[in-house]
């Protein structure tokens, strides 16, 4: 649910059936999956443009703003892409502090609906804000832009799956008074570290 296109428009399956390129400014400098997970062509390598890489939209958020980052800025390292979202200063809004119990319906539809509006401003629209569409070309910068977002949700989804496990396995992250000091200790963050591995 923290993955934005995950809970978006029906209408093109989460971003399944918007077609688009990415366009490299130095040929092969990445190499990108061009099959769907579902093993389908998306269009094979381009022969007449090898600067380019096919996708659709949803492939875009599930894997390659990741794959961009751990390649770019993590020396091609998972771990260290890992840690750095376990680093980072994650600010948990009172609202959203207020909602960590997955138990109760309402906080799991809040936080759809964090991902429903990160779909519309940031998925769905391209850095000139103009809506993406099927046959679209987007840059670099458009995963560069788009990975703080990325990281945000994967931080926000880890700290409330180790509240989860936390309350599943009885322990009461609550009992120094409540807030967000309980889903913010040590145990938490290694709990989400340790299913980030997985």
């Amino acid at each position: 649910v923290h993955q934005p296109l995950h809970v978006s428009r029906t209408s093109d399956r989460g971003g399944n059936t918007i077609g688009i390129k990415i366009v490299h400014p130095h040929k092969h400098y990445y190499s990108y999956p061009v099959m769907d997970r579902y093993g389908n062509s998306l269009g094979g390598d381009d022969k007449d443009h090898p600067h380019h890489y096919s996708h659709n939209l949803h492939s875009i958020w599930d894997k390659t703003i990741i794959e961009h980052a751990i390649q770019k800025y993590y020396n091609h390292s998972m771990l260290s892409f890992q840690q750095s979202i376990t680093a980072m200063d994650i600010f948990v809004t009172q609202k959203q502090n207020a909602c960590m119990d997955a138990r109760d319906v309402t906080c799991v539809s809040t936080w759809a609906q964090e991902s429903w509006n990160d779909a519309l401003q940031y998925a769905y629209a391209n850095l000139n804000g103009k809506d993406i569409v099927n046959g679209m070309e987007i840059t670099e910068e458009y995963l560069e832009e788009r990975l703080v977002v990325v990281k945000e949700r994967l931080g926000l989804a880890g700290l409330r799956l180790a509240y989860a496990l936390e309350m599943a396995l009885g322990d009461d992250v609550m009992e120094d008074g409540g807030g967000v000091l309980g889903v913010f200790d040590r145990k938490s963050l290694d709990v989400m570290q340790g299913v980030m591995k997985i």
